[in-house]
């Protein structure tokens, strides 16, 4: 097993990365609809066939949303389980301050704030600290 397998996928399980400006999401899809429903000339109301194209849209968008958290969470567990498999191997890792180098057994694995960390000597690493997988 290789450091990537466990940190490639990494940049899918980020939250906290801005959403694009020309994106809609759920909340943002609701409004417009509302408002648009609220603006209607009651002489001339909405197409019934548009207003059944919007619903199916925000059918799709929920599915999708939906989706997405799924394979978040599959993902996770995926990272875990292949975390898993270092606790009571020897690893020799990068300090946190990226001075030295230090060597220890992975006593745990830890899943914090969307970010995998391993126990070694007492301390909480990330999988990038790690340079080496010892025998």
């Amino acid at each position: 097993m290789t450091i990537g397998q466990l940190t490639g996928a990494q940049g899918l399980l980020d939250h906290s990365s801005p959403r694009r400006a020309n994106s809609l999401g759920r909340d943002e899809f609701l409004q417009l609809l509302v408002a648009q429903l609220k603006h209607q000339n009651p002489m001339s109301p909405l197409d019934g066939a548009d207003f059944a194209v919007q619903l199916a849209q925000f059918s799709q968008l929920e599915h999708l949303m939906q989706l997405n958290q799924n394979m978040q969470q599959w993902l996770q567990l995926q990272q875990l389980v292949q975390a898993a498999n270092l606790v009571g191997r020897r690893v020799h890792y990068q300090t946190g301050d990226g001075q030295s180098t230090r060597t220890g057994t992975v006593m745990a694995v830890h899943f914090v704030n969307n970010s995998l960390l391993l126990q070694v000597n007492g301390e909480m690493i990330s999988t990038a600290q790690i340079r080496a997988l010892l025998a």
